[in-house]
Formats: C-alpha cells, structure tokens, sequence
C-alpha cells in the first residue's frame, strides 16, 4: 500500500514540491505562526500519533504517545 506524506507547493515558484515527511503523514494543520505543521502518522502505531515538523528545519517532534486513536490535530493561539 502507498503512503500518504505530506508537501509543500510554492505557488510563487513555478509550483515547486518540497515533501517534508517521509514515514507518513495526513491531516495537516499548520500553527498559528506559520513554522510547523501538525499531522497525524501511523509510522509508529496503528492508532495514529500526533507529530510535528518544523518547516524550515524539517525537525520532527513526537507529540502523543499514548494507546488512544489520535486524529485531526488543530491548534489555536
């Protein structure tokens, strides 16, 4: 089966792709400031666990661990 990833298209740049992860990721939601998005991958566990990746960087951050179906993250200032 494919996995699903997550990337960035430059509209101002002739479209230009920039995949940012690789172990999967879906449902994207970026932060209120622009730097990271938020996704869920199932790269780890079954039920899904909520990740983040800092953009510029591409720094990925685990942010639940827990035995729980994680999905649709969504953040607020």
């Amino acid at each position: 089966s494919k996995t699903q990833n997550i990337a960035l298209i430059d509209t101002q740049n002739k479209f230009a792709i920039t995949q940012l992860t690789i172990k999967g990721g879906a449902q994207p939601s970026f932060s209120p400031d622009g730097k990271k998005i938020y996704y869920i991958s199932y790269d780890e566990s079954e039920l899904g666990e909520i990740y983040s990746i800092e953009i510029e960087t591409k720094i990925v951050s685990r942010i639940t661990n827990d035995q729980f179906m994680d999905f649709s993250p969504s953040l607020s200032p």
